[in-house]
């Protein structure tokens, strides 16, 4: 567990992990250099567990602070467990249960439900009643079908190493897309057993860092996929992040009145894309940019109502 000023939510996620229904388990709790009482809160809630270790070092981001913990850790299998995540009683022995079916598994992702945010109450995945094998086509195509809330056997961390940490976003991705590419085997179960929090001062939820950190795994990963099906959908998802960057880059642009700068990016947006629509905003961007500020905030103002009253 990787914790950075989440004083409010780990102990949550802390008991979360005391009381799963598979007790032989250790907690590794790793507090990435907190300037709040996150530290202070952890030790509280560990105090009298000897099942609970909490170290602490300087500010380094979540990869060096899951490395340290799987350095640190003793036994067969790996979970991630963020410090404002959840995770229900019978989560971990549902998991390690995947990999006495299927013995070939090396990694079992988890569905969850989002607490918080537009998506308050929905399932991070679609509900079904059975698990499906995830192949690194689909994983590629769907940035997000591996969950954090994943288990895996040391056996994956011993061949393809660390988290990366180089990255400050995205890493758990490009720790799994490594792993498929060496060819472990990867079971998505649907059942959801845990709360995936999305919070607006998380790292998740910064949509330019996010959108950037991914298209710099892809960037990382092309030259390292088997197959032309599997090249051809990195570089569909190149273009797609590429396409949204200059898209989140002309809207700040945009919203600071840089309206020589905005019509310059939509006109690159209308370069690759095309089409009416973004022909239609390369027009006003350059002729009436203040009336696609209007709107362009009119659409932020609509979409945070919708947030809010999802989220009532």
């Amino acid at each position: 567990m990787p914790a950075y000023n989440t004083a409010r939510y780990i102990a949550t996620a802390i008991r979360s992990a005391q009381e799963q229904t598979l007790r032989n388990i250790e907690i590794l709790i790793v507090d990435d250099g907190s300037t709040d009482e996150t530290f202070a809160e952890a030790l509280r809630c560990g105090a009298g567990d000897p099942r609970v270790c909490v170290v602490t070092q300087d500010n380094a981001g979540p990869s060096m602070a899951r490395n340290r913990a799987m350095r640190i850790a003793q036994g067969e299998f790996f979970a991630c467990l963020d410090s404002d995540d959840e995770w229900m009683p019978r989560y971990l022995e549902a998991q390690l249960a995947v990999f006495e079916r299927r013995p070939s598994t090396s990694v079992v992702t988890s569905n969850a439900i989002n607490r918080g945010g537009a998506l308050d109450g929905t399932p991070y995945h679609p509900l079904q009643d059975h698990e499906r094998s995830l192949s690194l086509l689909d994983m590629l195509v769907h940035e997000d079908a591996v969950c954090i809330m994943s288990v895996f056997r040391r056996e994956v961390y011993d061949r393809i190493g660390p988290f990366d940490v180089r990255l400050s976003g995205n890493e758990d991705y490009e720790f799994w897309l490594r792993a498929a590419i060496s060819g472990f085997e990867f079971v998505q179960t649907l059942e959801p057993l845990a709360y995936y929090t999305r919070r607006p001062d998380s790292a998740s939820a910064n949509e330019r860092k996010m959108s950037a950190g991914i298209l710099r795994v892809f960037g990382m990963v092309r030259d390292q996929v088997h197959t032309a099906e599997q090249r051809e959908a990195v570089d569909k998802q190149i273009a797609r992040f590429t396409r949204d960057l200059i898209t989140i880059d002309a809207g700040v642009s945009l919203r600071n009145r840089d309206f020589g700068r905005a019509a310059s990016l939509y006109a690159e947006l209308y370069e690759r894309e095309g089409g009416g629509r973004a022909a239609a905003i390369k027009v006003a961007a350059r002729r009436a940019p203040r009336l696609l500020l209007w709107m362009a905030d009119l659409r932020r103002a609509i979409r945070r109502a919708a947030s809010l009253a999802a989220g009532a």
